[in-house]
């Protein structure tokens, strides 16, 4: 049998790695593959990874208010599971979601992640897909 699971948590470090070095166009073919197979094998934990990490990508871009909407996807969703991050992925999440509030303000932020916090999950990974380019 095949292993279906560990391509997913590689593929999420490879992005993170990416993004980190500020290549987020690097990033956005390794998210892409991730969301397939987070889908495909109902991943929740990894959709999630993925829903961050597109909000990294839109801080990136400078899409501030689409990159707080992710988060507040992400908070419904871990919300939902009983789930937290990983320390390493949950420093990543604090950061990004810090830049965004500088780059929003407090209240516009918090507009925006209200906004993301009640979507489904395929609204949030439609919403995700729309920073690829």
């Amino acid at each position: 049998h095949q292993n279906v699971y560990w391509p997913s948590p590689l593929l999420q470090n490879l992005a993170h790695f990416r993004l980190h070095q500020g290549d987020w166009q690097g990033a956005t073919p390794l998210l892409r593959e991730l969301i397939d197979v987070a889908c495909e094998y109902n991943y929740p934990y990894f959709v999630c990874l993925y829903v961050a990490a597109m909000g990294g990508v839109g801080c990136a871009r400078g899409l501030h208010e689409q990159a707080a909407q992710l988060f507040g996807a992400v908070d419904t969703r871990l919300e939902a599971m009983g789930a937290a991050f990983e320390p390493t992925d949950q420093q990543e999440l604090d950061q990004n979601r810090q830049r965004c509030r500088e780059a929003l303000g407090e209240e516009a932020y918090s507009r925006a992640r209200s906004q993301g916090a009640s979507w489904s999950r395929d609204q949030a990974i439609a919403a995700a897909a729309k920073l690829y380019s």
